[in-house]
């Protein structure tokens, strides 16, 4: 079952590793490096990478062998742009970003949505949403 945030924020903060009721270690869900991409992945890819007009990229180092699966298999004319805090070397065969904004994510991602009239409501790391 889920935990609720706060309930996770607070056993971090007392230093203790936070699990689920069945006993596994709760991780966030992300991919760390040396992982797998889930399952579900393969098969929504498949149907996305055709319908896709845009691809953001943030914060990676393009070490990931899926992600730069994703910037293989994406069509030439989709868009790519990167966020990130450093420039990265693209793997050979890959192609290049269209766009590199560098510089803290959530700083440009702000940035962005100013400029372009939208209200953006970003929580503070260590509060519940």
């Amino acid at each position: 079952g889920r935990r609720e945030l706060r309930d996770v924020l607070s056993t971090i903060r007392e230093k203790a590793v936070p699990r689920c009721a069945c006993g596994a270690v709760l991780k966030p869900s992300i991919t760390f490096f040396g992982e797998g991409l889930p399952n579900v992945f393969a098969k929504t890819w498949a149907r996305d990478q055709h319908e896709a007009d845009l691809l953001l990229v943030m914060g990676t180092s393009l070490k990931v062998g899926s992600v730069t699966t994703i910037l293989k298999d994406l069509p030439h004319a989709v868009p790519q742009v990167l966020f990130n805090k450093t420039a990265v070397s693209v793997p050979k065969g890959v192609g290049v970003f269209d766009l590199a904004l560098l510089g803290d994510c959530d700083t440009i991602v702000a940035y962005l949505c100013q400029r372009l009239g939208w209200s953006l409501s970003v929580p503070r790391a260590g509060t519940p949403p």
